[in-house]
């Protein structure tokens, strides 16, 4: 068997043809998957926030509420041709969406909790503006990014939970904590991959301020009344949905249709104030709506001249909101 099987090999190795033809192909798709240092957007489309929200004891509703996303795939050589030679498709360097010094998984895992972070306040908006319950039970404190300049030990994804020997249970403890310290030593206690590790740091000035030389991000577990849960997966991520997520926890909350039948989209940060922020990829986030055939597009104020001239340009059939806070999005809605 073994020397048949060589025989066959010396064979096949005799005819160039047939390892060309052979190899050739693998050979094209392992250049294809070469990474680049660019990333492809590649469309938009919409979640159905109604659907990954569930409140206790909510009203049905006939209209939607919609959050819009950007379709991004990781660079390679296959998509990076892709961007060049498809109009509707963007190639982005990956270094104008990350931070400086910035991994592209870090990036990831940053996204996430910006996402987590727009979670927490849209349901603290919500509640807030119709006086329901809610409690902050606890909050883990993530690092997220981790300045060049920072001298650390500190690594993205660490959860910091003492500082110099006292535990924190929010992200003012923290920064009451490092502002008191008396050396520019900072020793943290951080869970890393579930176990406790003790690390330090020194203080750098940053702006004219003394500061450790780390962006964290904040996940927080409420007591609600009524009881909310949520079914949001890892692949969503960036905190752009903050608004309609508010919109729909507000409306399951209500006696009446704040949709009024509509099939309505959007997108825009939030944060625990209600003010609506900046989104990027409005191009995209516009075309995935009208390809779902929503109703309504309501966007941040700064990204509402971009909407309209592209409404105009592609001649879409679908109405488009600039707002600035929450209030000015129900506002909107009761205009309708």
């Amino acid at each position: 068997m073994i020397q048949k099987i060589k025989n066959n090999l010396i064979n096949f190795f005799k005819d160039p043809k047939e390892v060309i033809s052979f190899f050739a192909p693998i050979l094209v798709a392992l250049i294809l998957i070469i990474p680049t240092d660019y990333t492809l957007t590649i469309g938009g489309g919409i979640i159905n926030m109604d659907k990954k929200i569930e409140v206790e004891n909510e009203t049905k509703k006939e209209g939607s509420f919609n959050s819009c996303y950007v379709k991004e795939l990781n660079g390679n050589v296959l998509t990076f041709i892709l961007g060049k030679i498809i109009p509707s498709f963007t190639l982005n360097k990956i270094e104008e969406v990350t931070l400086e010094n910035e991994e592209k998984n870090e990036y990831d895992f940053r996204e996430r909790m910006y996402f987590n972070s727009s979670l927490n306040s849209a349901t603290k908006v919500a509640y807030t503006k119709l006086g329901k319950k809610i409690e902050i039970e606890q909050e883990e404190i993530y690092v997220v990014y981790v300045d060049k300049n920072a001298k650390t030990e500190v690594e993205v994804g660490d959860i910091i939970t003492k500082v110099n020997g006292n535990t924190i249970n929010t992200l003012d403890d923290l920064n009451n904590f490092v502002s008191e310290s008396k050396s520019d030593i900072i020793n943290l206690t951080v869970l890393r991959n579930g176990k406790e590790k003790d690390v330090s740091g020194t203080l750098i000035d940053i702006d004219g301020a003394k500061k450790i030389g780390i962006y964290l991000a904040v996940k927080q577990y409420f007591k609600t009344d009524p009881d909310i849960k949520f079914s949001f997966s890892d692949k969503e991520v960036g905190p752009s949905g903050g608004l309609i997520m508010t919109l729909s926890i507000y409306n399951k909350m209500v006696d009446y249709d704040i949709t009024k039948g509509y099939k309505i989209s959007g997108t825009g940060t939030i944060d625990d104030d209600g003010n609506v922020g900046e989104i990027g990829g409005v191009k995209e986030k516009l075309s995935g709506a009208v390809s779902k055939k929503c109703d309504i597009f309501i966007c941040p104020m700064e990204n509402y001249d971009e909407a309209v001239k592209i409404k105009q340009e592609k001649n879409y059939d679908i109405k488009i909101y600039g707002v600035s806070t929450f209030d000015e999005a129900l506002e909107v809605l009761n205009n309708l």
